[in-house]
């Protein structure tokens, strides 16, 4: 599955936790849970992001579903992009495309414990794409 959309601004909680992300409208619910595979960029106004991708799809875990843990209802996609710099992406168009699930999405009973989760469901992605 492939879907694409321009990068949009949200609470900036995937920053907060150590996890920053690229946001997209998606209403499709037919989808959901935690999925790898790769991100690319089809378009932007900003070098220091063309400097990033460097024309690259990139390995990425990506999130479709509302997050119910921080109290979300909106239905969008959040492509955390393996060992990527720092850099704003918004309005910024860009590719998700989803290969594998990993899992369910999860309302978790605290922060602390979807910290934790996210912390090992990067070490599942980085696992997954080494045997790839």
């Amino acid at each position: 599955m492939k879907i694409k959309g321009i990068v949009v601004r949200n609470k900036r909680n995937g920053t907060k936790f150590g996890y920053p992300t690229a946001n997209i409208a998606f209403d499709d619910k037919s989808a959901d849970g935690l999925f790898v595979g790769y991100t690319k960029l089809l378009a932007t106004k900003d070098e220091k992001v063309v400097d990033a991708f460097a024309g690259k799809d990139l390995p990425s875990l990506i999130f479709i579903g509302a997050a119910e843990t921080v109290n979300e209802t909106d239905h969008r996609l959040e492509s955390y992009i393996l060992d990527f710099p720092l850099i704003d992406l918004y309005d910024s168009e860009i590719e998700a495309t989803v290969l594998d699930k990993l899992r369910d999405n999860e309302k978790f009973e605290s922060i602390e414990k979807l910290i934790e989760q996210m912390k090992q469901d990067e070490q599942d992605a980085r696992d997954w794409f080494a045997r790839k």
